[in-house]
């Protein structure tokens, strides 16, 4: 659920930003530390995708602004164009 630390970042500041952006990528450091399970960030793009539908969605989240939906959408459509998930970037996405 990574993409929470996103989301709330977002609803937070209007961006992606510490606290919320350091707890994203301390998440990740850890995962591929411990896996080392790179090709995760050739596959990931559908999740983060469907995640951002939903947390996008006027019916789950109607309080949203239209500029915080704007950069959700912009996310999942950057996202959906890599071809590996820069996760040191994460703001490009956006």
């Amino acid at each position: 659920m990574t993409i929470n630390y996103l989301f709330y970042s977002l609803q937070a500041y209007g961006e992606i930003k510490d606290p919320f952006k350091r707890l994203f990528e301390l998440f990740w450091e850890n995962y591929l530390d411990k896996t080392g399970d790179e090709e995760i960030l050739t596959v990931i793009q559908p999740y983060y995708a469907w995640r951002g539908l939903v947390i996008a969605s006027p019916i789950w989240y109607p309080n949203l602004t239209k500029e915080t939906r704007t950069k959700i959408f912009n996310f999942i459509s950057n996202m959906l164009k890599m071809e590996k998930v820069d996760l040191k970037n994460i703001n490009f996405y956006f």
